[in-house]
């Protein structure tokens, strides 16, 4: 259940039909084979779904309701005494009503509260509540300098500092470079939503790529809004390297790439290297003959 209007609630149910009548005892059609599939998703046994309300379907929501705690609705006892197959044999059974404006269908198991228009004890009208569904994404920005690395289908780690946990994801879609766009990366409702609702709207000054991740399996809920870490390996080497300070690495006058190694006896050594990979403020270097080992110390900030 996500909202109470006028003491009755509003119940989201898993389905893709969308609802259109109000669903009565006796009655067939795909909207009351939806409600079977979704009742027994629940654990809520409606018998062989046949797609007629029958006698178990309404004890299912029945049951429903009733855990709910909400008085099932449209239940009344029958004057006819014969059977039916809504009401089971003989008479004086009690019949169901599923009204249109309890039951909501969504496409997926989870949803968001994109929009809350109403307010408890004041009149509400056109739309109450706007729900997102099809999973979370994960927006930020990407820096130009950064994007000649970066491709659709890359692997992504998002970590939450606050929960200290970590996923995976990949890229799935980049924008075109773009200013007033939210810099750190967080979590959004599916396309389709409001974006006001999740905090990512336009004018926070930062400029860049707009880059979306869509994790490999759904993210926490309670993740929403936070500011995440975004991890995007865009090389890697066969093993473990030489690696120094990307400050410890300078251009010489003659075009060559040099690092500066502090001797023992407190003298200076400038080093010829190539580099390589680099990450998190290292860089690879490679020198020659083994002129510069793991433990040797280096200028930095030249």
């Amino acid at each position: 259940m996500v909202v109470e209007i006028s003491g009755r609630p509003v119940i989201v149910l898993h389905g893709r039909f969308p609802t259109y009548r109000d669903v009565h005892a006796g009655d067939a059609g795909p909207d009351v084979l939806e409600l079977q599939h979704a009742l027994g998703e629940l654990g809520l046994s409606t018998g062989a779904n046949s797609g007629v309300f029958n006698a178990a379907t309404a004890r299912a929501l029945k049951t429903l309701y009733t855990r709910l705690g909400y008085r099932p609705p449209g239940e009344r006892v029958s004057t006819i005494p014969t059977a039916s197959p809504a009401t089971g044999p003989g008479s004086g059974q009690s019949k169901m009503l599923l009204p249109a404006s309890e039951v909501v269908y969504i496409p997926d198991t989870t949803a968001i509260v994109d929009d809350l228009q109403a307010r408890v004890g004041k009149e509400s009208k056109g739309t109450v509540m706007s729900l997102a569904s099809g999973g979370l994404n994960v927006r930020a920005l990407l820096s130009p300098e950064d994007r000649p690395l970066v491709s659709i289908g890359q692997s992504v780690q998002i970590s939450s500092d606050q929960s200290g946990t970590t996923r995976s994801g990949r890229i799935s879609a980049i924008g075109h470079y773009t200013s007033g766009t939210p810099g750190s990366p967080q979590i959004t409702p599916a396309p389709g939503s409001n974006p006001a609702a999740s905090g990512l709207t336009e004018g926070s000054g930062n400029s860049g790529h707009p880059l979306t991740v869509r994790p490999r399996k759904t993210l926490p809920p309670d993740w929403i809004g936070q500011d995440l870490k975004l991890t995007i390996t865009t090389a890697s080497t066969s093993g473990k390297v030489l690696a120094v300070p990307v400050s410890a690495v300078y251009g010489s006058a003659d075009s060559a790439t040099k690092v500066i190694k502090l001797l023992s006896n407190g003298s200076q050594k400038r080093i010829d290297v190539r580099t390589g990979a680099s990450a998190d403020g290292m860089v690879e270097v490679i020198a020659a003959g083994n002129a510069l080992r793991p433990g040797d110390r280096v200028v930095v900030g030249r």
